[in-house]
């Protein structure tokens, strides 16, 4: 009986760090350790895995130049466009 209550208790454990470090269910069931310590460390070490890699820049790509001068001319614009 106290180890069926220490299994359940562990499972309980596993499945709260899991949704505190956002790993799918797949995961869930990978972590190791017996305390709700060595459970995080696990959790973080996986986490850090899944993490996508931030972007170098989120300029959004409109880089203003030094040939702009922040007018907006429709018929000069018109002029610069290709004509087919």
């Amino acid at each position: 009986m106290k180890a069926k209550n220490a299994e359940l208790e562990h499972s309980v454990a596993v499945g709260t760090v899991a949704r505190k470090y956002e790993l799918p269910d797949e995961l869930a069931a990978r972590l190791r350790g017996t305390t709700a310590e060595e459970l995080e460390a696990d959790a973080k070490a996986l986490q850090a895995l899944l993490a996508p890699a931030a972007p170098e820049s989120l300029g959004g790509g409109l880089n203003p130049s030094d040939e702009d001068d922040g007018e907006m001319d429709p018929r000069a614009l018109a002029r610069r466009s290709w004509r087919f």
